[in-house]
């Protein structure tokens, strides 16, 4: 625990240039709304640290991304972090967003030779997008009768 409390102490302090002097872990994030341990935890591949964080309030920040538009899926898919990336989709992370420049967590694998990774976000973005057709031809009746 005292490594993990480390740990995300070292990362506020590297991304926000400050040594934060109350709440040492603001799953939170600062008043800009930094949430540099999550995604340095992310980047890293602690896959403890991230359940940790999860388990305590991020699970509702899931999709959240940051200034380049980039997730935690993405972030970990582009890492190669396999078991991160099987970890963030069951618990609800969305392999359909793009970043601000349209890459998808598929594309962003593709590109850095992580293969395996990509397919199962392709077939996962497959399913996202049929579901999200399926919803819009519903919404698309109900307004048309």
């Amino acid at each position: 625990m005292l490594l993990l409390i480390s740990f995300l102490l070292f990362c506020t302090t590297i991304f926000t240039g400050q040594f934060p002097s109350e709440n040492i872990i603001n799953i939170h994030g600062d008043a800009q709304g930094n949430y540099a341990g999550w995604f340095m935890a992310v980047h890293e591949g602690h896959e403890k640290v991230v359940d940790m964080l999860v388990v305590n309030g991020m699970r509702s920040k899931i999709n959240m991304q940051d200034k380049a538009g980039k997730t935690a899926l993405m972030i970990a898919a582009a890492r190669g972090h396999a078991s991160l990336v099987d970890y963030l989709l069951k618990q609800g992370a969305n392999a359909s967003i793009s970043d601000v420049y349209d890459n998808t967590a598929a594309m962003l694998s593709k590109k850095f030779n992580h293969n395996e990774i990509a397919k199962i976000l392709l077939k996962r973005e497959e399913f996202e997008n049929k579901r999200a057709n399926e919803k819009k031809e519903k919404s698309w009746a109900l307004v048309s009768s």
